[in-house]
């Protein structure tokens, strides 16, 4: 039997993975990046044993035996991996007698030419936003020379894809409080609401996504932040004593 590979390309490393406990360990972070490496970037078939098996995006087939092999260590310790992974919401299993398959989750946030190319789109808008928010003041301040100019606002018939960094940052909020936080309501949230509250993080805030990321590992692994941001309205409130805490 043959491991799934993706066939060329190239993954992405948010740098906030340094704060992540994978971190820590050069074993479980070598296989981490491994795993992203092998996973499929599209839908693909593979043969095992004379069976097609369909691979969606983000999965690939290994087995116990075969990482143990490759990583040099115990089988127990490959298991120990896995379990830290799918209790962490990084991954799923599933396991029969010939292969085990895992699924990569949350895929497109560490593999998506079009998070790229989303990230890419959203500095751009960003920057149209502050030149037409220049010459809004400009020309308030010239009708109204005492008026304050007034906050942006997001729109509310504003919808994010999927794919969008604003709906991608707002499920890892999710999915690192459905991890570390076991008191906190369990059901999934309005994810378009988040994601319109990451986007005033991002447009009206200046947060980059990568300082939101970092938040969200650095607040969800604190005992004290964890059981305080439950959602990215409490981040945003916060970050500024949270950022703080952060570089100290």
């Amino acid at each position: 039997m043959h491991d799934s590979k993706s066939i060329g390309g190239w993954i992405t490393l948010n740098r906030s993975i340094k704060r992540h406990w994978i971190w820590t360990d050069a074993l479980y972070l070598n296989m981490w990046i491994d795993f992203l490496l092998r996973a499929n970037y599209e839908t693909n078939k593979v043969l095992i044993d004379s069976r097609l098996i369909t691979l969606k995006r983000g999965q690939f087939v290994t087995s116990l035996k075969k990482l143990a092999k490759e990583y040099k260590c115990s089988i127990g310790r490959i298991r120990h991996f896995l379990d830290l992974l799918q209790n962490d919401s990084m991954i799923e299993l599933k396991t029969t007698r010939k292969f085990t398959q895992i699924t990569i989750c949350n895929y497109s946030f560490y593999q998506d030419l079009k998070h790229t190319e989303s990230i890419q789109n959203e500095n751009r808008i960003k920057t149209e936003r502050k030149q037409n928010e220049t010459e809004n003041q400009v020309n308030k301040k010239n009708n109204n020379n005492n008026k304050e100019t007034k906050q942006k606002t997001v729109s509310p018939t504003v919808s994010f894809e999927t794919n969008s960094i604003q709906y991608q940052l707002s499920l890892l909020l999710h999915n690192q409080i459905r991890s570390n936080n076991h008191s906190a309501n369990r059901q999934t949230p309005d994810l378009q609401s988040w994601s319109k509250e990451i986007d005033i993080m991002i447009n009206n805030d200046d947060r980059t996504d990568e300082d939101i990321s970092e938040a969200i590992f650095y607040t969800q692994e604190n005992e004290f932040w964890k059981n305080i941001i439950v959602n990215p309205k409490n981040l945003r409130q916060n970050f500024e004593t949270i950022k703080k805490q952060m570089c100290s």
